[in-house]
């Protein structure tokens, strides 16, 4: 299998938020990069920076959070990556992260709302979730 643009791995009777499992690697990012900006631009405005925080893979298909205020890249293929120097947002942004990197590397579906909770982005928050469910990043509450 191809590493660097593979499908990932979804089991059949997982809850997949997704369009089918065809989704790619590439086309996960894009959503989840798109994620991240609608988080930045509303509420209290977290992961953003100049530019904003952002996700890649490198060559090799490993992801990494380029986080917003520091500017650091940060390895996120170890199950632990949070102690690493540079994540400037708190343990629960560190999670949704981590959500969003085994999302994108299809080790499993992302349907986790928890991480949506205590934010303080009032109003704002329906914005986010509404974004995350037209990415196909979180499934809707009709349970589609």
């Amino acid at each position: 299998m191809d590493t660097t643009k593979g499908l990932g791995r979804v089991s059949r009777g997982s809850r997949v938020s997704i369009v089918g499992d065809d989704m790619n690697r590439e086309r996960r990012i894009e959503h989840a990069n798109a994620l991240v900006g609608c988080i930045a631009s509303c509420g209290r405005r977290f992961l953003d920076g100049d530019p904003v925080a952002r996700i890649y893979c490198d060559n090799r298909g490993h992801p990494w959070f380029v986080d917003g205020y520091t500017q650091k890249h940060i390895y996120l293929y170890y199950p632990r990556w949070g102690g690493q120097q540079g994540f400037s947002q708190g343990g629960t942004l560190r999670e949704l992260v981590n959500q969003l990197k085994e999302w994108i590397i299809g080790n499993r579906a992302f349907v986790s709302r928890g991480v949506f909770q205590h934010w303080g982005y009032g109003a704002d928050m329906q914005i986010v979730l509404d974004e995350a469910v037209r990415l196909g990043i979180l499934g809707d509450d009709s349970g589609n």
